[in-house]
């Protein structure tokens, strides 16, 4: 899957589900171009969310950031963790946002994908 989501890269996204989530996140990060995030359930930010400083109330913010900030193409949910409503929002979420387009994501994307 990660292959194919890296071979595909314009728009192309994934979905993995393991018991944790991380040793599926591991295998696909080792696919140059492929960008996975582990989901483990729901959980509301402890500090700022951007270098500005906002705060968020969004226990889903994780799914959000990954898209926006990394351009993460690959989700890997840890279904020891997360109810299925919970992996089904998320879901949602990873398929609905966008990445940011600000240079500075772009800049990073780069680093990520050059490693």
């Amino acid at each position: 899957m990660a292959e194919a989501v890296a071979r595909n890269s314009e728009g192309s996204l994934g979905i993995v589900i393991g018991g944790s989530g991380q040793g599926e996140a591991m295998v696909a990060n080792r696919v140059s171009g492929a960008r996975a995030m582990v989901f483990y359930g729901p959980r509301l930010p402890m500090g700022a969310i951007n270098i500005e400083g906002h705060k968020s109330d969004d226990p889903f913010e994780i799914v959000r950031l990954a898209r926006q900030h990394n351009d993460a193409n690959i989700l890997s949910i840890g279904a020891r963790f997360v109810s299925e409503e919970e992996a089904k929002q998320a879901i949602l979420i990873f398929l609905e946002t966008e990445f940011s387009n600000e240079e500075r994501h772009f800049r990073r994307v780069k680093k990520i994908d050059e490693n």
